[in-house]
């Protein structure tokens, strides 16, 4: 059974092997994921399958802790919000609601995660699931708190600021937020508009890829609401930023 705090109109959930944490669908960013009440989901979890949430489904991304100090450090920063405790390390997964989801990794000097919040494109493990029959269960039975984007970053840098990982210059390096910029580049430019004049017909529910040949042309899914691509043949995808890095060579 889906936690209630996340059975909500238009979340969505994924498909996950059992005893796993790998999706089962390749697709399951774009077109493969189900909502709470879905019958294909329901008699997936019926049959022991795993499940995750769909993070920024509805705004809502959760805060991974990966250690009992970040855990601690969380669990004092942030408001009581609805927690759910992973299977193997049995630590806390922190669900929020925000204005602008993110994802954010948080290192230390070492280079070990402290903190990774799941974002836009990620999926994470809820109960029913289980990891080697240890099963996912909820902490905090409460409501999901809503946090604004900015507040939170900036309780995370206080949190944390010190100990990000830190580059060449032994500078602290800043959290990984997707910035406002490229989030209005995405606004403006459509995967369309980088595939046209290369010639790919952007109509059809599977057109050509544009980085090698196909026999049958009809490789690549777009899907043009959520600004996400993947090819089925060379497994590339990605977003807009991404097609572009393909497009100029930067990505292989």
């Amino acid at each position: 059974m889906i936690p209630s705090q996340l059975a909500r109109p238009y979340t969505r959930f994924v498909k996950i092997e059992k005893n796993s944490k790998r999706p089962v669908e390749q697709n399951w960013q774009s077109t493969a994921n189900y909502a709470h009440d879905d019958p294909a989901l329901q008699e997936w979890m019926k049959r022991g399958g795993n499940v995750g949430f769909l993070t920024s489904s509805r705004g809502i991304i959760a805060i991974d802790c990966d250690t009992l100090e970040a855990e601690k450090r969380i669990l004092e920063l942030l408001p009581p919000s609805f927690t759910i405790k992973s299977a193997t390390k049995g630590l806390s997964h922190v669900y929020l609601d925000t204005d602008e989801p993110f994802n954010a990794k948080i290192k230390d000097e070492q280079g070990n995660t402290l903190v990774d919040v799941q974002g836009p494109g990620k999926q994470i493990l809820i109960p029913p699931s289980r990891i080697n029959d240890q099963p996912y269960t909820i902490s905090r039975k409460i409501e999901i708190m809503h946090v604004s984007s900015h507040e939170l970053k900036s309780l995370l840098n206080k949190a944390f600021g010190k100990q990000i990982q830190k580059n060449k210059k032994n500078e602290p390096r800043p959290l990984i937020y997707e910035s406002r910029l490229i989030r209005r580049v995405k606004e403006k430019i459509k995967i369309s508009d980088l595939l046209i004049p290369l010639g790919i017909d952007v109509h059809k529910p599977r057109t050509q890829c544009p980085f090698h040949p196909s026999q049958s042309g009809a490789c690549l899914a777009i899907d043009h609401e959520k600004q996400i691509w993947h090819c089925f043949n060379c497994q590339r995808g990605g977003d807009v930023i991404t097609l572009y890095k393909y497009i100029r060579g930067e990505l292989k």
